[in-house]
């Protein structure tokens, strides 16, 4: 799947702000402090997975009018080419094709099976994860980047290994046998 843009209806200081056409590749959002980079990778975080509770601080009350949500231009692996539609209700998802007319697939799907957690950690990365970056050897960063590519949420690769393999030992020796 492919993000290829978004209309956000009222998300944070985000009103009525349409991008569309992305291109391939890797997009950079960089501007000053406070101008919404963060709350941009909310909305789009929500937009897949689900808007967070109003008691939380990744919750983004619009500031500047407009209906909480809006949506999110994808194109799935097979070229079709979708809109995700989501407001502050959980049964507001609604994914549609280009022309309107209702997906019959499952958003699930169209993620390719990932989570919220593998989607932050490959696709959403900060000042802060590239100033611990510097901290690391050249080995450690192979790590980093190949845990969050491969197993997600930034797991070592031996850390994961060892959960699956004592996850593994639990439903195939149920009383340790």
């Amino acid at each position: 799947m492919k993000i290829d843009g978004w209309h956000i209806d009222g998300y944070g200081v985000h009103h009525d702000l349409q991008v569309t056409g992305l291109t391939d590749g890797l997009t950079i959002i960089a501007g000053p402090n406070e101008t919404g980079k963060t709350t941009l990778q909310h909305f789009l975080v929500g937009m897949l997975f689900g808007f967070t509770a109003i008691n939380r601080p990744d919750h983004h009350a619009p500031l500047r009018g407009g209906t909480y949500g809006g949506r999110l231009f994808v194109i799935t692996d097979d070229g079709q080419r979708l809109t995700i539609h989501r407001s502050k209700n959980k049964s507001s998802l609604r994914v549609t094709h280009a022309d309107g007319t209702a997906y019959q697939g499952d958003l699930t799907e169209v993620l390719g099976g990932a989570t919220k957690e593998l989607f932050q950690s490959v696709f959403a990365v900060h000042l802060d994860d590239l100033a611990e970056l510097r901290a690391l050897t050249e080995d450690q960063v192979r790590d980093r980047v190949f845990s969050a590519g491969i197993l997600g949420a930034g797991r070592s690769a031996q850390v994961a290994l060892t959960q699956l393999g004592g996850e593994r030992d639990a439903l195939l020796k149920p009383n340790g046998k």
